[in-house]
This record gives structure tokens, sequence and C-alpha cells, in this order.
């Protein structure tokens, strides 16, 4: 700036008291407001940045805490999956609500590119880490390979820790588990199937075993080099020996010469005998493969007997213990889809089990489990059809004591009165379906096609009716009223609900028997604020339900099924082993919104602003929410 521009520029003593107040409210607005309405992020493209804040965070703390020892790629390829969806969403050009791409206003917008420098170096170190070599195809889960080192690692350090003050005693009894280790570590190694952790937790038992103890392992490379030498030692007296030997030799051949047919004769006879037992190699080929895939079983149940019951429940859902009431319940059904020797129910039912917790393809699962692809889609039909069937009452609608434990589980959570359940919905994928008459209405406005779950839950998120059958564009109100739940609501609300409620959003008709929030929040006071909060908290946990479902049973989210019959009955046995997982789980509900979009009942053509009985019974609990507060803190601290 030049002197004259400077002069020009009044001092801070001759600025008036109110142009000073306005240059300071000037100076501290914030760059934002001066940019214009176009380029400014869109709520869409904001909630996405705060999403993937979240899972960077989350995956960089997880990085941190399992740096020491090296544990990122067991216990942290989940967070690096999520971190990775995200970043792709944001990345890509796919149009979000509004028809609004993310990809120019949070990748391109600055210099520096920063979302895509920061996702970049978290994904550099996963890289190098080699995680994906200890993980399934879609880093979904840990290998067998993995798992089986672990547990082998395992007995090693074990070991190690029961000899631990007298080292002798541990170089001599540990050799044997500790030698295991080190041939397994190599064949891995010759694989290329060694990530960091594996490499880290090596090189960690290796500083024990020589550094700390003091053990040696002998090298077997000292043995060959032995006999190499011992051979060249007495190779000059072998080649003297041999040329003796055969001048000898031909000195016989030229006095006696009936020897030449003995040993041609001997040598046909021996070539005989070698192609005899080339042609009985042959025709044992086949027993031979038989006898590697029972060897592969047999590797497979040993890595299975390795595990962890938490391990095993990651895996299957399901603890060991409930796994083998599974099998005991269904072993009497008819199984027409096992029919491979050495193929059990115990087998059938964990090939099941596996397949509907991954989106592992059927062909990635068959060769997991050393079977055919049409075996896996054939017996998982059938699973579905026997569990829906022999644990239907897995899923069954509380009564009296049930039904009081869930009306004091909602008031003690929430705050609201005789509620017995809440209501939830999602959409689940299939094919194109060939069963129903009007395939289109299950089809969305990008071309894919899906069914509607609709899910009741008590106050513990267990679900006490599902239906999983009608299209995906009808309305909820609509689904609700052609399922049995909703007949026998309308016919006979008394004797399913007892003058209690069911609480749903607002996509439902209010009813005396149905509750729903309070239209147009923000005109609303401050006691239809705090029931509508108390409506979301409600709902909550059947959205929570719903969003854990297909977390644990993946399967769900791409069903491959041209049938909706097939898919309403693949969907409630994952609700029926979803009930058996809350027995062993301690599962935290979050507030997860509702997947489905839809308009308010009272907004739709034929909807209307709900019955005089449901209207007053709402503003009741309303008005009667400021009055309990108090009263309710003191009941339940």
């Amino acid at each position: 700036m030049s002197g004259d521009s400077a002069s020009k520029l009044p001092s801070a003593a001759a600025i008036p008291v109110a142009q000073a107040s306005t240059l300071g409210s000037f100076y501290s607005l914030s760059l934002q407001s001066t940019f214009p309405e176009d380029l400014e992020v869109d709520e869409y493209c904001v909630e996405l940045l705060r999403v993937y804040r979240q899972r960077y965070v989350t995956f960089a703390n997880c990085l941190v805490t399992y740096a020491r020892p090296v544990k990122i790629c067991q216990n942290c390829y989940t967070g690096f999956n999520s971190l990775d969806d995200i970043y792709k969403n944001i990345s890509s050009d796919q149009l979000g609500p509004g028809n609004v791409t993310c990809h120019d206003s949070l990748m391109r917008s600055d210099r520096m590119m920063l979302l895509f420098t920061l996702y970049n170096n978290l994904q550099d170190i996963w890289t190098s880490a080699k995680c994906s070599k200890c993980l399934t195809e879609h880093q979904e889960a840990l290998m067998n390979d993995t798992v089986y080192f672990m547990a082998t690692l395992n007995q090693s350090l074990s070991c190690f820790e029961q000899y631990q003050k007298n080292h002798t005693e541990l170089c001599k009894d540990c050799k044997a588990s500790y030698k295991r280790l080190n041939e397994l570590y190599g064949r891995m190694e010759k694989n290329q199937t060694l990530c960091i952790d594996l490499e880290d937790a090596m090189n960690m038992t290796q500083q024990l075993w020589s550094k700390t103890y003091y053990c040696l392992l002998p090298r077997e490379e000292t043995v060959p080099v032995i006999a190499v030498s011992s051979f060249m030692l007495f190779l000059p007296v072998i080649f003297y020996l041999s040329s003796f030997l055969h001048s000898e030799q031909k000195k016989r051949k030229l006095i006696h010469h009936s020897y030449d047919v003995e040993d041609f004769l001997f040598f046909k006879k021996n070539a005989n005998r070698k192609r005899r037992k080339i042609r009985k190699k042959l025709k044992t080929e086949p027993s031979d493969n038989l006898q590697i895939e029972d060897d592969k079983r047999d590797v497979f149940n040993a890595v299975l007997q390795s595990l962890t019951i938490s391990d095993f429940k990651s895996h299957f859902q399901l603890t060991p213990s409930q796994t083998e009431d599974l099998v005991r319940l269904l072993a009497p059904c008819e199984w027409t889809a096992i029919r491979e020797e050495r193929w059990t129910v115990w087998h059938a039912v964990l090939a099941s089990l596996w397949a509907l917790s991954t989106q592992e393809s059927y062909h990635s699962v068959a060769n997991r489990f050393h079977i055919t692809e049409s075996l896996i889609c054939d017996q998982l039909d059938e699973f579905c059809t026997f569990v829906s069937s022999h644990l239907a009452n897995e899923i069954h609608w509380p009564q009296e004591e049930e039904a009081e434990m869930s009306v004091v589980g909602f008031f003690s959570n929430v705050g609201l009165p005789d509620t017995l359940c809440v209501v939830g919905t999602c959409f689940i994928p299939c094919e194109k379906p060939i069963d129903v008459p009007d395939p289109e209405a299950y089809k969305d406005p990008k071309g894919s096609y899906s069914v509607k779950l609709m899910a009741f839950c008590n106050h513990k998120g267990r679900f006490t009716y599902v239906s999983a059958e009608h299209p995906r564009n009808w309305p909820n109100s609509r689904i609700l009223s052609a399922t049995e739940l909703g007949k026998a609501l309308q016919e006979d609300p008394m004797a399913l609900l007892h003058g209690k409620h069911i609480i749903g959003n607002s996509t439902f008709a209010l009813s005396e028997h149905f509750l729903t929030p309070f239209p147009d929040y923000a005109t609303l006071g401050q006691k239809k604020v705090c029931y509508n909060q108390k409506m979301q908290s409600s709902l909550a946990v059947a959205q929570g339900s719903i969003h854990t479902l297909r977390s644990c049973f993946q399967r769900l989210r791409c069903l491959q099924l041209h049938s909706v019959c097939q898919t309403s009955l693949a969907v409630k046995t994952c609700c029926i082993l979803y009930n058996m997982f809350l027995e062993t789980y301690n599962v935290p509900v979050d507030c997860i919104e509702d997947d489905v979009t839809q308009k308010p009942f009272h907004e739709l053509p034929y909807g209307h602003s709900g019955s005089l009985g449901g209207i007053s019974k709402r503003q009741d609990i309303a008005a009667s929410l400021g009055r309990t507060t108090k009263k309710r803190k003191c009941m339940y601290n």
C-alpha cells in the first residue's frame, strides 16, 4: 500500500463510536456469509461430509489403538470398509436427493483436494500393511488361514507362558509347537498370504524364542550340507570303483553272451510292471481327489475348532451351543440337498449361516466349504424353509407378562405410557419377481426391484411381527392393512392390544390404537415438541434393530431371488436368527432414520388427520408429559 493511500485511512481516534461499532460488526462477519447461495454446499453433501468425518476419525483411532502390537488388519477392516464406502459415495458422479452430486463441491473445490489427500494417506497405510492378504475377497472377515495361524501362535505363546520361569524346560517342551508355527509361517510366506499383523506377531515370537529365552531351533539345512560334503569326499573313490566294476562287467559279457538275453528279459519284466503301476495309479486318481477334499474339510474343521466363542459368533452370529441346538432341531428334517459324502447337517447349517452373514458370492462360499455352488443355493433354500417352520415361535406377539414388560420398558426408557410395540420399515432388494401378478410394483425409479420389510419390535428391539412380501411402492398404511396384524387391528384391537397402543411414523393413520407424531413440527408448542422427540426415540428402537439385522445378515443386501415367497422366507429366517442373536448380545440401539421416504398419511389423496379417539389420546399424552417428568425421574433414578 502506498503512503498516499495509507494517509487517507482515518485513525482510530478519528472514527466515531457508532461508526466504529459498525466497522467492528463488519469485520466480525464470517467468510461464508459473503458468498452467494449458489456457491454454498448442499445439505446432502454436508451430511456426507459429516459421515466421512466420523468414519475417518473412527478408522484413524483404530489404527492408533492397534499400532503396537500391530493388530490393525484383524480389528480395523470394518472401519476401513465404512470409510471406503462413504468415500466412493462422495467421489462418484451418482446423483443424490434433489439430483445433487457432491463430487465437484467436495472433491475438487480446493487446490489441496483435502478429502482425497486424507483418504489417500490412510489407504496407503492399509495397502502397505497388506491387510487384504489376511482377509476374504471383499474384506468382510478374516481368512481361514489367518485364523488358523493365530490359533497356532496362541498355542506357542501359551506354552511359553507355562514355562516362563524355567527356560530349559521351555526350549525342550515348546520346541514342537514353535517349529510347527515356523513351518506354517514359511508356507504362508510362500503363498503370499501374510499381512503386517502376522509378520509382526511372528517377529515378536522369534525374539522371545531366541533373545529372551535363548532357545535355538536346529537348522534343517545342515543335514543336506553334510550329505553333499560327504558325497564330494567319496566321489573319487566312487569314480575309481565304478570304473573297475564297469571294466570287469565288459569282460564277463564278452565271455558269456547268455547274460544278454537274461538281462533283456529282466528289464522287459520291469517295464511291464511299471506300466501296470501307472495304469493302477490312473484308476485310483478319483479316490485320491476325494482324499484331497476330505483333507481340506479336515483342515476346515480344525480351523473351526480353534475359533474362540467370540470369533465363532462374529462369523456365524450364534454361539456354538445355539448352533448345536439348531443342528439338533433340524437334523430330523429331510435335507434333499445334502447328497455329498461326509456332508452332514452340521456342515449345512454352518454353510447356510455363513452365506446369510456375508455378501460373498455363492461361488466363494462354495469354495470356502469345498462343495459345489448349486449345493450351497439348494441347501440355503431348505435351511430357510426349515428354520421358518420349526422356529416360527421365535417371532410372536407379546402377551400378558411380556406385554407388561414391554410397556414398562418403553415408559422407563423413553417416557411414553402404554406403548406395546413400535414399527419400522426398510427395503430388501431382490430380482424381478416371477410369482406376482404385477412385478413392476416392486420396481424403483432406478430400475431395481425390492420388497418392503415392515417389522414390529418390543422395547428391547426383539421382532414381534414381520412382513416382507408387499411391493416397495405401496404406502405403509396400505401394507399394514394388508397384513394379518393389520386385519386383527381393524377387527378386534382390544383383543390384540388390551388397551395399549402401537407407535409408528407419520406415514401411518393415526388412531386410538396406533399413535403417530404431531404434524407441522416447526409450529408446535413445547409439550408437543417433547412428545414428538419421545416418539422419535421410540421409533429408533425398530429402525436400530432393522439396521443391526442387515449388518449381521448381510445377505439381505443382495438377495438374488426371483420369488417374493422365497425372499419373504429368507427375511423371516434372518429375523428369527436375529432374535436368537439378541439372547447373547446386548445390542446398543442407535437412532437410525427410516429408509423409506413417503408422504405423511394425512397428505395422501385418501388420507385424513386421524380418528377422534387417536387425536384425543395423543393430546392427552402430550399434555401429561410436563406433569410427570419430575415424578418419573424420581421413580427411575
